[in-house]
């Protein structure tokens, strides 16, 4: 017995590059039972490659390799799939860049795009007032209409400069190029 263990280790330490490759390593490590397999192929006499444990420990490596071999082409075929769409993601940012202050026309003089899109904050008071330049046009009630329509054309442009515009009494002043 001790004859034929010694014969297994002198065969391990005869092909120490075989069994030093790392697909080698991997296949006795994944199971226990690859290196039973390994001990009883060498016991039997003059080393058989017949024995059916010889057989079975090709089969087993085949197998093995062969997985191997797929996952790792899996592995890289993913990895390298996942650079080339990163880099065709990119390259469509780099070209078709979204930009909100070209104009929306072939004219230059026509409204940017970015004039197009409407908030979605405004609320239904903010979209009337946006639509119309005149405080009149705004005031349902006759008596305050009444008043209003008594001021100058200056005093209306003031009062929808403050209530409309929420410009501060200075900024009405810089606007009319008087004092507060």
């Amino acid at each position: 017995m001790a004859i034929k263990e010694r014969r297994v280790d002198e065969y391990v330490k005869e092909n120490k590059e075989f069994f030093s490759q790392p697909i080698v390593k991997k296949f006795f490590e994944s199971d226990p039972e690859h290196s039973k397999l390994l001990h009883e192929a060498l016991k039997a006499e003059a080393f058989d490659t017949t024995c059916k444990e010889s057989i079975e420990l090709n089969k087993r490596f085949t197998r093995f390799f062969l997985k191997y071999r797929l996952v790792s082409y899996i592995a890289t075929l993913s990895h390298r799939y996942s650079q080339y769409f990163d880099k065709e993601k990119r390259k469509f940012k780099k070209r078709y860049q979204l930009s909100l202050n070209k104009p929306a026309g072939d004219n230059e003089k026509d409204l940017h795009v970015i004039d197009l899109i409407e908030s979605e904050n405004l609320d239904m008071l903010d979209k009337v007032l946006d639509k119309t330049d005149c405080l009149t046009e705004l005031i349902a009630d006759e008596v305050l209409f009444n008043a209003i329509y008594k001021l100058t054309q200056k005093q209306r442009k003031v009062l929808y400069l403050v209530i409309i515009e929420n410009m501060k009494v200075k900024e009405v002043a810089e606007h009319f190029n008087d004092s507060p």
